[in-house]
């Protein structure tokens, strides 16, 4: 981030620091320990000043403020020392003295530094009085101000009008605040579940909250730990008790498990040579013998001298491979903190490099402590940047790895003029969840908004829907049914996607699939994968997937008034698409989806009727209109497969000239698909000349059915689908 022009502070600076070490007290809290009166009739005004001086440097913003206000009980303050007081309040989340500090420094100079009126304009927001805060972000608008500031200051301006005007996307929202069982008066952070009523969570547990001396030697810090309880009634828990993986000499925290519940990550951090605090990420696998000794994950995600942290774990549609999505202050950000994934290979258990979810998420602010829910494809996230109420707040959007659609404020309920953080949801009992904020009412140690506490809540769900269907196999083998001239129309009946319609009377409309299937066998562990249609973009946006059963039947919840794509896959057989529209129901309901037949995939070839005139390689608009309603069709809706797209001639001219006039011919029909969006990988152009005719070259007609082009399938692109154990060995021509 740039510097400020006169003040020199980085604009989003006002609780990064907790949030990358996942806890806030991390540092001395250099406060009265002899029991006199006033501990600072013991120091000189210049000790105390460079006393201040140097707890704000290392980040002690506690220390800071109470050694600047001691200097004040001796001097008379400058602009310069309450700005440096209003900064150390801000810093340490004490809004309401930081706002009157500004206000101070604002009084005696508006010019003096350039961001004290923002940050008095933030502290409003931040204590909720949004009209107020309104005026003076509009004021600070007005003067000059570099790009940065003016950027932030509109997203705060149009966080104010939201605030200022009725929101429903949190309605139907019950929150309970924890007893003491889990809450005290330190920071209770990353709740994570771990069964239906069991929460695993991270704290820095000092009851009698020590303080340590100014010149105390070599301190012993406390250090944040993992903490579990269980919740024995509606806001009744369990005594916390201590947890696995715990450090005496580092912070734990930011916990998650994968789907399965045998793998747990989590972050490791520490205070450094320069006193900043770096973090990285640790998992452990459960066996028979219980949990395994962590292992830090490798330096492209832990990268040297960055932070890496916050872990929650998704999947990803194409190939149901595990991702886990991070957050990081590395280079090549959006901003200050931004949210990463990587994903992981089944086969070797690796990583892949890290990469940036992208703009809808990251912003020039902080992005922090993500949340994806597998079962709805939608990430929780906070920000400081995106328009909110005030400090960090949740928000939420559906797809993964780098397609998002736009990003929601989860609303007043939710979200306050203070920070929330870490939402998640009970994947046991998914109405409940829970969340982190420093709202008013939470049990604090200094002031009332300096502390972070664990919220419970219960959201009462109006409208569910539910689509439920069945997947047969068809009744044809993977060969006879393509065999012949007829064969690419036996295997277009069928595929193509499917539109849906859904009246007022729930009545299904399916106007494509006319074949009535019966006695078919079902087809078990086939994938079926939702995809959300943005209404904006037309954008398809994974939402989650999950297989048939023994049956091959499948249900999944859909929201309402939502256009949604379901795409059906099994190896060695052709997808199905299917589009189905909510928009038109208002209530709890099921929709019962008409039966899928799915078709095998042919390893013989399959003839595509593209005419080609003697010696001409070229295709004409008739051949293109048939690709494109034959092959193209096939090749975007089974995106895994590879095909041989193999062309042949007559006998008539020299043997050599027709096998390289059917490699050109094989190749313009690639060429085409290509100029058409299919990836060159997943095509093979092989030309066989006159060695393989299926007619009698000596008529007419019988060298017109031999100046063919046919595909066959060889491959997929999943290395582990069956379709790759073939017979076909094949040499790969280059398409250009």
């Amino acid at each position: 981030m740039k510097k400020m022009k006169k003040d020199n502070t980085n604009i989003q600076t006002t609780v990064k620091y907790k949030i990358l070490i996942c806890f806030l007290f991390v540092t001395a809290i250099l406060v009265k320990t002899t029991g006199q009166e006033n501990p600072y009739k013991l120091y000189s005004s210049g000790k105390l000043l460079k006393l201040a001086y140097n707890a704000e440097q290392i980040g002690d913003f506690y220390s800071a403020t109470d050694l600047f206000n001691g200097y004040l009980l001796k001097k008379e303050g400058t602009i310069e020392i309450f700005y440096h007081l209003a900064e150390n309040y801000r810093k340490s989340r004490n809004y309401i003295n930081a706002s009157v500090n500004y206000k101070k420094v604002i009084d005696m100079d508006a010019t003096r530094f350039d961001h004290a009126l923002y940050y008095y304009a933030d502290m409003l927001m931040r204590q909720g009085n949004y009209n107020e805060a309104l005026k003076a972000f509009e004021m600070a608008r007005k003067n000059k101000t570099d790009k940065e500031l003016s950027e932030l200051i509109k997203q705060k301006i149009e966080g104010c009008k939201l605030a200022l005007q009725e929101n429903l996307v949190s309605q139907h929202i019950f929150i309970s605040h924890p007893d003491s069982s889990i809450n005290q008066t330190n920071s209770e952070l990353s709740p994570v579940f771990a069964g239906r009523n069991k929460i695993i969570y991270s704290s820095i547990r000092n009851p009698a909250y020590e303080k340590y001396a100014i010149n105390a030697p070599n301190l012993n810090l406390p250090v944040s730990q993992f903490y579990t309880s269980e919740k024995v009634k509606d806001s009744t828990w369990t005594k916390s008790t201590v947890w696995n993986f715990n450090d005496e000499t580092m912070h734990v925290g930011n916990g998650a498990f994968t789907s399965s519940g045998t793998r747990f990550y989590f972050t490791k951090c520490q205070r450094q040579w320069d006193n900043s605090i770096k973090c990285a990420i640790y998992y452990s696998d459960k066996g028979y013998d219980g949990w395994s000794t962590p292992t830090a994950l490798d330096n492209s995600i832990n990268l040297p001298g960055y932070t890496a942290t916050q872990v929650t774990v998704g999947r990803e549609a194409k190939r149901n491979r595990e991702v886990i999505y991070f957050v990081s202050d590395r280079p090549m950000g959006k901003g200050g903190t931004d949210i990463w994934y990587t994903i992981c290979n089944p086969s070797d258990g690796k990583f892949s490099k890290p990469v940036n979810a992208g703009p809808k998420i990251n912003t020039k602010g902080d992005e922090v402590t993500p949340y994806y829910d597998l079962r709805s494809g939608t990430l929780y996230f906070s920000s400081d940047y995106h328009s909110g109420y005030g400090g960090f707040d949740v928000f939420m959007c559906t797809g993964e790895l780098k397609t998002w659609s736009n990003p929601v404020n989860l609303g007043k309920l939710i979200n306050t003029g203070n920070d929330e953080l870490y939402y998640t949801i009970n994947p046991f009992k998914r109405s409940e969840g829970m969340f982190v904020s420093n709202r008013k009412g939470s049990y604090s140690a200094f002031h009332e908004t300096c502390c972070d506490d664990i919220y419970y809540f219960s959201r009462e769900i109006v409208d569910r829907i539910f689509i439920k269907g069945k997947v047969l196999q068809d009744e044809m083998t993977a060969d006879s049914v393509f065999a012949g001239s007829n064969g690419l129309n036996s295997l277009l009946l069928g595929l193509g996607p499917a539109t849906i319609t859904i009246d007022s009377a729930m009545i299904l409309k399916i106007p494509r699939i006319n074949r009535k299937y019966k006695n078919l066998d079902p087809l078990s562990k086939a994938v079926v994968s939702v995809f959300m249609i943005d209404s904006l973009t037309t954008d398809e946006i994974f939402i989650y997937s999950d297989t048939t059963n023994e049956e091959g039947v499948y249900i999944h919840e859909l929201e309402p008034l939502k256009n949604y794509k379901i795409v059906i896959k099994k190896d060695e057989f052709f997808n199905q698409n299917v589009y189905v529209s909510t928009k038109k129901i208002g209530r709890q309901d099921t929709i019962i989806l008409q039966n899928i037949a799915m078709k095998p995939v042919p390893r013989k070839p399959v003839k595509i009727t593209v005419y080609y005139s003697v010696n001409v390689d070229k295709l004409n608009d008739e051949s293109k209109q048939i690709i494109d309603t034959t092959l193209l069709t096939i090749l975007r809706e089974s995106p895994e497969l590879i095909i041989e797209i193999g062309s042949h001639t007559d006998n008539i001219g020299d043997e050599g000239y027709n096998l390289k006039l059917s490699q050109k011919r094989a190749e313009i029909v690639a060429k085409y698909l290509i100029e058409k969006g299919i990836d060159k990988n997943r095509l093979i152009a092989k030309g066989y000349g006159e060695s393989k005719p299926v007619a009698d070259n000596s008529t007419e007609q019988g060298r017109s059915f031999n100046r063919r082009t046919e595909f066959k399938v060889i491959g997929s692109v999943d290395q582990f689908s069956k379709l790759n154990n073939t017979e076909f060995k094949v040499i790969r021509k280059n398409v250009r």
